[in-house]
């Protein structure tokens, strides 16, 4: 391959190298947007985070909290917290899986 040939190469990646870094620019502004809802499996407890993980709120039903029963509310709210952090990572891979093009990101896109 010619010399040309390997710049002309260079030049395509690097704009696409720059198309992408404005991709990724647009998704951490969109990230924090996201939001998502974890409940456990009673629905006793229900959280909401946010696409970049940040936990929003937490709702814990009255009747959860008059049980008295602080190992049952503490697991509601961890399954629910789980349940959760697992939607929001989801989405948040997606969403740069789509900013990078399809390329693949180690430990940030599935």
């Amino acid at each position: 391959m010619s010399m040309l040939g390997d710049l002309s190469g260079m030049a395509g990646l690097m704009k696409k190298f720059g198309d992408i870094q404005k991709n990724m620019k647009q998704v951490r502004e969109e990230l924090p947007k996201i939001e998502v809802t974890g409940k456990d499996s009673n629905e006793t407890v229900e959280v909401r985070v946010s696409g970049d993980f940040v936990l929003r709120s937490i709702r814990v039903s009255p009747a959860l909290a008059a049980s008295g029963s602080a190992e049952a509310l503490q697991n509601a709210v961890m399954e629910a917290v789980n349940q959760a952090l697992t939607q929001a990572k989801s989405e948040s891979a997606k969403k740069i899986s789509e900013a990078a093009g399809g390329l693949p990101i180690p430990g940030l896109t599935p």
